[in-house]
């Protein structure tokens, strides 16, 4: 039972966690690259899509279903209706999920992503802001009459963009965060006798 109540805290901790860095991101998004925006769903540079694949990539499912809360909150926020909200949260949740595992796949990554590489990271970058925008211009366009290659290729370039400022500085933070800490240089305490 406690091994039970342990996995339920870290799922918990792991979608809360998510779910508030997906909200976080998008406000920062909307304060510093406003003048991107090209449409209430679409940015020449999204920061959020980072988010999308470090959560995935780390947390797996439970990413997915973080993302999903974050993305159904932040929804409401810009000002659309419910079935447009769970739909836009649905593909923004799901997308990584399936780049991420096609491009695994593709790349011939293990399954723990060891030995990970810069031009796969990049590489699983371009498959999710693909998916990402195609699936979402899909969707405006079969239920909003809006989704145009246009908005498509701004919103694959804003993603993959936005991805890749957080992947280099997450990467950066790890860097930073291994790197060794160095010793004070020892003081000689003077004899006071």
């Amino acid at each position: 039972m406690k091994q039970f109540l342990d996995d339920a805290v870290n799922a918990f901790i792991c979608i809360f966690g998510v779910a508030v860095a997906w909200a976080l991101l998008f406000k920062l998004n909307m304060v510093v690259f406003s003048y991107f925006e090209t449409s209430k769903f679409i940015n020449w540079v999204f920061i959020p899509a980072g988010v999308r694949l470090i959560s995935v990539l780390l947390f797996g499912l439970y990413g997915v279903i973080g993302l999903f809360f974050g993305a159904l909150v932040t929804s409401y926020q810009v000002g659309i209706d419910s079935d447009t909200a769970i739909a836009v949260s649905l593909i923004s949740s799901i997308n990584p999920y399936l780049a991420i595992n096609l491009a695994k796949y593709c790349l011939r990554v293990n399954k723990l992503m060891q030995g990970l590489n810069a031009k796969q990271l990049l590489t699983i970058s371009f498959f999710a802001a693909k998916f990402n925008g195609l699936t979402h211009n899909i969707y405006f366009y079969a239920y909003m009459d809006r989704g145009t290659v246009a908005d498509f290729m701004n919103m694959f370039i804003g993603d993959f963009i936005g991805s890749l400022i957080i992947l280099y500085a997450f990467a950066f933070l790890i860097k930073w965060l291994r790197r060794p800490i160095k010793p004070e240089p020892s003081r000689k305490i003077a004899n006071e006798f």
